[in-house]
């Protein structure tokens, strides 16, 4: 393995939250032409509409995610609502708007929607993941902590 690609973390922690989102934004983006291009295959022009809805849920999703992992100063705190928008808004909105707009669920929204949503996960988490290690270390090393651990 080639040192530099074993210092991921490290690269990815010195990007700043603004080239992350970027980063994040960029992949939801080709994804979106690849489900669109599927779903247009299989539903027409509905198919677009459906990967578009997903596109922006999931995108909105793992951008707040992201943002909170950013900002918090608690490491716990960042990942467990990050976790909270990136499940809820996709899902909770997602199957609302299937049971209300018939154009969305006969395109196979959901289906658009699952394969936005597992496709973004691991994205979103591989870009937070170094800056919530960052963040626990940091809160781990304080003196207090390392008192209590040596009692």
């Amino acid at each position: 393995m080639n040192p530099s690609e074993a210092n991921w973390p490290a690269r990815i922690r010195s990007l700043g939250l603004l080239t992350r989102w970027l980063l994040l934004s960029a992949v939801v983006l080709v994804l979106f032409g690849l489900v669109g291009s599927v779903n247009q295959m299989l539903h027409g022009m509905a198919g677009w509409k459906a990967a578009a809805v997903a596109a922006a849920l999931c995108w909105a999703g793992t951008s707040i995610a992201l943002i909170l992992s950013g900002v918090c100063s608690n490491a716990l705190v960042g990942m467990l609502s990050g976790m909270v928008f990136r499940m809820a808004l996709p899902l909770v909105v997602g199957f609302k708007l299937n049971d209300r707009l018939l154009e969305l669920r006969e395109a196979d929204f959901l289906m658009a929607l699952a394969a936005m949503y597992l496709a973004t996960l691991p994205v979103e988490t591989w870009l937070s993941l170094p800056v919530v290690e960052r963040r626990s270390a940091a809160t781990v090393s304080t003196p207090r902590l390392q008192e209590t651990a040596a009692q």
